[in-house]
């Protein structure tokens, strides 16, 4: 700020004239405004730069928590793959294990029907000739 002293005026004066006065009053006034905006550009920059530095911060922040979220997602990912993978072994020993106990016992079954079948005509014949002999015996007497 600018003061009479500066300018080298001594206020307690009364020859100092008036429009020197309001000139100083001026330029006292213009002086002040200038500093003013000065200071509220110096304001309004370190503002923005603490905004820049903000955004720059939590956007960091936002990126590693982006990257850790990343690396849990791909370790989960890795995981269900392998479990998948396991599965998809043991399901087709399974089906392996199933279709060769399924063979063995149609394998049995195939050999067992020539047996079964002279068993079954065995049972069959001795039923039929059972009751002929029923039905003569019926009518003979």
């Amino acid at each position: 700020m600018i003061s009479f002293v500066e300018l080298q005026l001594n206020n307690d004066e009364e020859d100092i004239p008036d429009d020197l006065i309001m000139l100083v009053s001026g330029v006292k006034v213009e002086y002040i405004l200038k500093s003013q905006e000065s200071r509220l550009k110096t304001l309004i920059e370190d503002v923005d730069k603490h905004n820049d530095d903000r955004a720059v911060t939590q956007s960091r922040t936002f990126n590693n928590e982006i990257s850790n979220l990343r690396d849990v997602s791909q370790e989960c990912h890795e995981r269900f793959e392998k479990q998948f993978v396991e599965t998809k072994v043991f399901l087709k020993n399974q089906l392996k294990e199933i279709r060769i106990l399924m063979a063995t016992e149609v394998q049995k079954f195939d050999d067992n029907d020539p047996l079964l079948h002279k068993k079954v005509d065995v049972v069959a014949n001795a039923t039929t000739r059972l009751i002929k002999n029923i039905t003569t015996f019926n009518i003979d007497y």
